[in-house]
């Protein structure tokens, strides 16, 4: 684990350290770090964690006037908050034409789409995952007007061909077959939400954040044996609140070095755990003070 860059710590708390990335893949990228892996905390302190996460979003929101904050953790020790610097005041998909596959870890994840699984390859990991304990497929879903023809909620409705794996009376968990790595999952409300799940009221967030807790748990313990799940929050390719997990599973050398990204100014498409180059000192110092009075004219709590 890199120690903690104390020269940009903006914000301190018994569930994490807040942090101005130092290898910023976009301006002003902020780095928590947990005391514990995020993959290990037990539910409630899961949901604390993120609901905290999110206040300390909708306050990098307001400071770099981004129009959305996403997320990215391997859900290790840290958590990136990724400025989506550029974005429309209106929603409008946004989608990375850069798609790309790895059967194992490769050192990150990224919310980037793979290449068309076929059915066969989707039914076998939804075997390894559900065994015989596949879901009911309850199609209860409830959505507006405007959102009645929303992939999400056609999935919902099993309308569409799908690969659930996980589900409640509340949320419903799916295998995207456009992943990017075998088992990446899709968990979704049942209710239509806004695609900003940062931003959402703490109750509604809460409750989501609960079902990805539970969904992390059913595939740790698949046949897909993770080591730990990522999660990705994004909500630019539909408009219908839904987290991105990404199964984290070690090929034969074990956890590996992904690399680095370049430095966007503005957002692309996708977002990665991946660090950027080295930032801008200048830079970095001038916005961790502008993060540091923005907590202290909160008080100092998140």
């Amino acid at each position: 684990m890199s120690p903690i860059p104390q020269h940009l710590t903006f914000h301190t708390s018994p569930l994490y350290t807040a942090t101005l990335s130092p290898t910023p893949s976009t301006p002003s990228e902020v780095v928590l770090h947990l005391p514990s892996p995020l993959h290990t905390l037990p539910k409630p302190l899961f949901t604390q964690t993120l609901l905290s996460t999110a206040r300390l979003a909708s306050l990098l929101k307001r400071t770099t006037r981004a129009p959305r904050i996403a997320l990215a953790t391997t859900a290790d020790r840290t958590i990136h908050l990724i400025p989506l610097h550029g974005l429309s005041q209106t929603w409008k998909p946004a989608l990375d034409p850069i798609k790309e596959f790895h059967e194992t870890y490769p050192g990150y994840v990224s919310s980037r789409s793979g290449p068309r699984i076929s059915d066969a390859s989707l039914q076998q990991v939804q075997d390894s995952i559900t065994g015989d304990a596949k879901p009911a497929m309850d199609t209860t879903c409830s959505a507006p007007a405007d959102k009645e023809g929303n992939l999400f909620a056609r999935i919902v409705r099993g309308e569409e061909a799908q690969w659930r794996v996980w589900e409640s009376s509340t949320h419903v968990a799916f295998l995207t077959p456009f992943g990017n790595c075998p088992g990446k999952t899709v968990v979704v409300p049942r209710a239509h939400l806004d695609s900003d799940v940062l931003g959402l009221p703490a109750g509604d967030l809460e409750g989501m954040m609960g079902a990805v807790w539970e969904v992390m748990r059913v595939l740790e313990g698949s046949g897909l044996r993770p080591e730990r799940v990522g999660l990705i929050l994004e909500g630019m390719e539909i408009d219908w609140a839904h987290a991105k997990l990404v199964p984290v599973c070690f090929g034969s050398g074990g956890e590996v070095d992904g690399g680095r990204q370049g430095f966007v100014e503005a957002y692309g498409g996708s977002v990665s755990t991946l660090p950027g180059p080295e930032g801008r000192m200048e830079e970095l110092e001038g916005m961790v003070g502008r993060l540091r009075e923005a907590v202290e004219e909160m008080g100092g709590e998140l």
